[in-house]
């Protein structure tokens, strides 16, 4: 699949840049690499340099096919992979070599522009036999290119000097073929426990070395300052201080947060060096960080919400309730304190469950599929489904899959309203009267291009 995906990169730049005037190579370009590169037409090399697994998309709901003989398949979903690529351009003139290497990037950059999801028209190899077609997103110029090292760092390893360069991420499905097979249960029974309405909060880092007591544990949502400043210089993990471009919001005892990704991560000022733009940290830092943002925790305001069940070490979920839950919302920060221990957190998720306690109770699922409105309609992958009842407070969200997919659980049986957001297209609510008689094959929802 990625030796594809190489290829499929390879057919949209050569609408530009035809195989008679220009040569793409996919070697790493190292030194040894560009001794070797003769001839009179320029090379654009296209480098996979790192895979990770994109967790925002993750699903762990399995599809379920109905098979001739009445049985019912059950599948895993696609893991979805991002793979990050730098595209340099080398160019043979003896003379103006660097103007000439700067107008192809021109080229590489307009034409890469022109698509948020790879069009089935490049697709090479296998990618074009797969069905529905897969919805192949790319960001060009991506700022968390080489987050886990220094750029500069790369192209010291490749005994080379910096080049300017494209980053370009393209995110693309692997299949897991792995499927059970059996009757169908649409219905699911809870033997230990009754159904509550409790809300499941997804939180990083993970609770590190502490634990919350569910009776004693106050949970806060904390401010942050409208102003940030940007890491200038690569720092590796286990590190104790920060090089910033602007000092001056900084002062001893704040806390900060390094807005990270998922390596997002808090830490508390011991000291600031003005003169050379350093802050040093009370502790080691956790991940490496290169030219992100840092802001300063501001404000602290105690929410009415408690805990469900004490907190350990190593978990990165909080099942709560209380009226405050229904305010919050992904991305925004707490706290936690339990006497004199506390620790801050990102919000990365927000989802209604039920959890078992006593007694036996039945609980339903829905959901349905999302596609453009293309005249041969293909899944979208990641959009945000809200599940919200007809005051519009917010019960639940999911991310649909990678068929479009996505699936709510509830025991509540009243009419219900979905919000569906993707970025590039319109923004649409529907009505849902009847949830518990909506099974996963009755809602499609085309979403229209902006």
């Amino acid at each position: 699949m990625i030796s594809h995906i190489d290829g499929t990169i390879e057919q949209i730049l050569r609408e530009e840049l035809p195989e008679s005037d220009y040569q793409i190579d996919f070697d790493i370009p190292n030194k040894e690499w560009v001794s070797k590169i003769s001839g009179t037409k320029p090379v654009i090399n296209i480098y996979l340099y790192d895979i990770h697994e994109n967790t925002q998309l993750r699903s762990n709901q399995w599809e379920i096919k109905k098979n001739k003989d009445g049985t019912y398949k059950k599948t895993p979903p696609d893991v979805r992979l991002d793979l990050y690529y730098v595209i340099t351009v080398w160019s043979p003139a003896t003379s103006e070599a660097v103007l000439e290497e700067h107008h192809i990037m021109s080229i590489i950059y307009s034409k890469l522009f022109e698509f948020t999801n790879i069009p089935r028209k490049y697709f090479q190899g296998d990618l074009k036999k797969v069905s529905p077609t897969p919805e192949i997103p790319i960001t060009v110029a991506s700022k968390d290119s080489f987050k886990e090292q220094g750029i500069g760092q790369f192209w010291s390893t490749l005994e080379q000097n910096w080049k300017p360069a494209v980053y370009l991420t393209v995110t693309v499905p692997v299949s897991i073929q792995k499927h059970i097979k059996g009757k169908l249960v649409s219905t699911k029974i809870l033997e230990y426990g009754q159904i509550g309405h409790f809300t499941l909060l997804k939180i990083h880092p993970a609770i590190f070395k502490t634990k919350f007591r569910k009776d004693t544990t106050d949970i806060f949502k904390v401010e942050l300052t409208n102003t940030g400043s940007f890491i200038t210089k690569w720092i590796k993990a286990g590190s104790k201080s920060l090089t910033v471009n602007d000092i001056a919001q900084f002062t001893v005892g704040q806390k900060i947060i390094i807005l990270d990704g998922d390596k997002t991560e808090f830490a508390e000022i011991k000291s600031v060096d003005s003169e050379e733009n350093k802050i040093e940290l009370k502790d080691k830092l956790t991940h490496s960080h290169s030219k992100v943002e840092v802001k300063v925790l501001g404000n602290e305001n105690k929410l009415n919400i408690n805990l469900l069940e004490n907190l350990h070490d190593n978990q990165t979920s909080i099942y709560a309730e209380g009226e405050d839950v229904n305010k919050l919302k992904i991305g925004e920060i707490l706290k936690l304190k339990d006497n004199s221990t506390e620790q801050y957190f990102l919000l990365t998720g927000i989802l209604k469950e039920q959890i078992g306690l006593k007694n036996r109770e039945e609980f339903f699922e829905f959901g349905g599929i999302i596609t453009n409105n293309a005249p041969k309609p293909s899944p979208i992958i990641g959009a945000k489904v809200e599940l919200l009842d007809l005051l519009d407070n917010k019960i639940s969200e999911v991310l649909t899959d990678t068929e479009g997919k996505f699936v709510f659980y509830t025991k509540d049986k009243e009419p219900k309203k979905l919000r569906i957001e993707k970025e590039g297209y319109k923004e649409e609510e529907i009505n849902i009267p009847e949830p518990y008689k909506l099974t996963e094959d009755k809602l499609f929802v085309q979403l229209k291009s902006i």
